[in-house]
């Protein structure tokens, strides 16, 4: 099994690995997974990367027109100085330093 980051470009999966689809559902005071569409499977699958796909996950040659910036931005910073507090809880709070992907699966027990 192997992802290789191509350069302002899609990520490349070989090595046979399913992939699928979920949705987080809100349920009562957390969250659940929800099966989505089939996705086909493969040996090995391009990912898009930029965003722009017409056809998510799998990567359709946007990048190219949206002129993609696939670089490595990520602070070299140690995390103490990075962190922000994004949330104040009544026993925890949720600290993030960019990286969060906001896939909505930490935020709120609300996301969707």
């Amino acid at each position: 099994m192997r992802i290789k980051i191509t350069k302002n470009g899609p990520y490349l999966v070989s090595g046979n690995i399913p992939i699928r689809e979920m949705y987080i559902i809100p349920k009562e005071h957390g969250v659940t997974l929800k099966e989505g569409r089939s996705l086909p499977q493969g040996d090995t699958y391009a990912l898009c990367r930029c965003g722009d796909s017409e056809n998510k996950p799998f990567c359709d040659g946007a990048h190219i027109s949206s002129h993609f910036d696939g670089s490595e931005t990520a602070s070299r910073k140690p995390y103490a100085q990075r962190i922000k507090d994004i949330t104040e809880g009544t026993t925890m709070n949720l600290l993030d330093d960019g990286r969060c992907a906001f896939a909505r699966f930490c935020h709120t027990e609300l996301s969707t």
